[in-house]
């Protein structure tokens, strides 16, 4: 298989804009340390730009495992419940679980343990035999991971604004120090929390788009080459 079809440009872009992000809070940030003086001397020119897209791209990177265990850390305070653990819909519940011991041959426990590896058994099989969906399902995830990786970049503009607030205050302008605070909390928080529940909105509606899909791909025999006659 084509190394190449394994990683697309809507991946490139999930890692890329939340290195740019990150990269243009961190500037701000230095802007209050003596670096201000050396960054005052980095030309602006192509190779400058190239350097700064592939900075901005190792980033994001480095950063997204720093998103998610930020994601982790707040799914764990507000007791998230993990929507690929169980299947969210009651309707097609049993036929969903009996498509997949036909299919599997797995043992009746899976009517009381359903959990992410069945999920992923049944994703790996809809995105092998039924691409179109798959490419569907594929889109939220792609959005998913976007999203994800932008909550470590809202976090350092926090912490940008938090520290510009200080100098404000620190240099006597006191109201637009308070000012600024007060933006920087709000606007912070309800991005976070924006975002997040934007994530799982988009887990939840990519696992219906799996699950509905191996279904129906039951029900139409498209998995016929692997299920009991």
């Amino acid at each position: 298989m084509d190394i190449s079809k394994q990683f697309s440009f809507t991946d490139f872009l999930a890692y890329l804009f939340p290195g740019i992000m990150s990269i243009f809070g961190i500037y701000f940030l230095l802007l209050l340390t003596p670096a201000q003086h050396l960054l005052s001397k980095v030309s602006l020119d192509i190779t400058t730009g190239i350097l700064f897209l592939v900075i901005s791209y190792i980033m994001g990177v480095i950063f997204s495992g720093f998103s998610r265990n930020l994601v982790d850390l707040i799914e764990k305070f507000t007791k998230y419940e993990e929507v690929r653990k169980a299947i969210p819909f009651d309707d097609f519940r049993d036929e969903i679980i009996k498509a997949f011991q036909d299919i599997f041959e797995h043992t009746p426990e899976s009517k009381s343990n359903w959990s992410k590896t069945h999920y992923y058994l049944c994703r790996s099989l809809v995105f092998e035999k039924m691409p179109t969906t798959g490419l569907r399902a594929d889109r939220q995830s792609i959005l998913a991971l976007f999203r994800r990786n932008l909550v470590f970049p809202i976090f350092i503009w926090f912490i940008a604004g938090i520290a510009w607030s200080i100098s404000f205050i620190s240099n006597n302008f006191f109201e637009w120090g308070i000012l600024l605070i007060i933006i920087t909390i709000l606007t912070s928080f309800f991005s976070i929390t924006t975002t997040i529940d934007r994530l799982h909105g988009g887990d939840s509606r990519e696992t219906r788009e799996v699950l509905l899909g191996f279904l129906a791909g039951y029900k139409a025999k498209i998995f016929i080459d692997r299920s009991k006659e």
